[in-house]
């Protein structure tokens, strides 16, 4: 759990510890395209990273 402080780019965890944003990310899209086959793998997608946390983006893979 977090809790928004002053500053926006710091939270401070259920400890009581001071956590850095980063990585920001607002409104990502990603839409792939084969023939007339249309993907839209991230829509609209927002997101902050704080310092010592692990972000993994794990999706199907096709090789055509």
């Amino acid at each position: 759990m977090t809790a928004a402080t002053s500053n926006t780019n710091r939270r401070t965890d259920s400890a009581g510890a001071r956590r850095e944003i980063v990585l920001s990310a607002t409104g990502v899209s990603k839409i792939y395209r084969s023939g007339e086959v249309t993907v839209h793998a991230l829509k609209e997608v927002s997101l902050e990273l704080y310092a010592g946390e692990l972000l993994v983006l794990l999706g199907a893979v096709d090789f055509r």
